[in-house]
Order: C-alpha cells, then structure tokens, then sequence
C-alpha cells in the first residue's frame, strides 16, 4: 500500500495570486465637510476588513463620517459612525464578539482600543445607515476598489482611525 498522497482539487482560491497589503490611518485628520480617498486600488484584488472609527468628537453634536466602499463601479457600503468611537465598515466574522444582542464590539481597531457599538447588517449596505456589514469571506473585485471618507460635520474637522485589510492580484 505505502503512503498516500492526497490529491489536488479544483476550486477554492489560489492565494499565491495575490499580494497582502494592509493600510492603517491612526488619529488621521479630515478637515470639516471633506472627502478622501484612502485606498484607490486598480485590478484584481480582495478586501477583507475595511472600518472606520470616529476618533474624536469636538463639539456637544454627535457628528458622522461616512465610510464608502465602490466595488467595481458599485457602491457596496456607505454607512456612518454615530458618534466618537462609533464604527463601520466591512468587517470578518471573526472580529466580533456576540453579547446577545443584535449590536457588536470590536477592540483594538487601528491600532487603539475603541469601544464603538453599531448595528449589524447585512452587506452590502448602501442605506448611511450607523451600522457595519459582516461577512465570512473576503470580498473579491476584479477591475477596482475605491474607499473614501466623508466628514459630515460643516464646521469642525475630525480625527479618525482606518484600518484596511486585503490583498493585491499578482
């Protein structure tokens, strides 16, 4: 009989194709009523985690930035934090915690531990809603991935942290 070898299947993902790459923004600032584009990606890839949390608030209203995930042309996500320390954003199952209840934890986020809790929806998520979408796989894109930040606030500016989690096709 001797040793088996197992043998190749098809299908599932051959991750020697892509590249990790991972972005973090810690205490970024965006200036009062505008945009950036954090990450601007042309090909193939994947997107793993992408969230948003509102580091500071720095007026008595409970001021928003809103995160939008364009997909290959599409609007996938475009959601909101609520306040300071608020989050959204595409995040994997395993980065969250179940408390019973329909709303989510997620430490250490940007290299800072934050205590944001929003609602879970299911993605995409495209209502500005103050929610984050789950999901249990990486979520493919084959011409483009463009992910912006918008601060909502008309007089203050902001800071934020941002993390980004995938990978680049080879």
């Amino acid at each position: 009989m001797g040793i088996q070898r197992l043998q190749p299947v098809s299908g599932g993902t051959d991750w020697s194709k892509y590249v990790p790459y991972c972005l973090t923004q810690s205490e970024a600032n965006i200036d009062k009523s505008k945009t950036l584009q954090v990450v601007n990606i042309t090909g193939k890839g994947y997107l793993s985690l992408a969230a948003l949390c509102l580091a500071t608030v720095y007026n008595p209203r409970r001021i928003s930035l809103t995160l939008k995930i364009t997909i290959d042309g599409v609007v996938k996500h475009q959601a909101q934090t609520l306040g300071a320390s608020d989050i959204t954003g595409i995040i994997p199952l395993e980065f969250t915690s179940n408390d019973g209840t329909n709303r989510i934890g997620i430490k250490e986020l940007a290299t800072r531990s934050v205590a944001g809790y929003t609602a879970v929806k299911t993605y995409p998520v495209t209502d500005e809603s103050f929610s984050i979408a789950l999901v249990a796989q990486p979520i493919f894109f084959n011409q483009s991935l463009l992910i912006e930040i918008t601060n909502n606030d008309h007089v203050y500016n902001q800071q934020y942290h941002f993390s980004f989690v995938g990978g680049l096709g080879t």
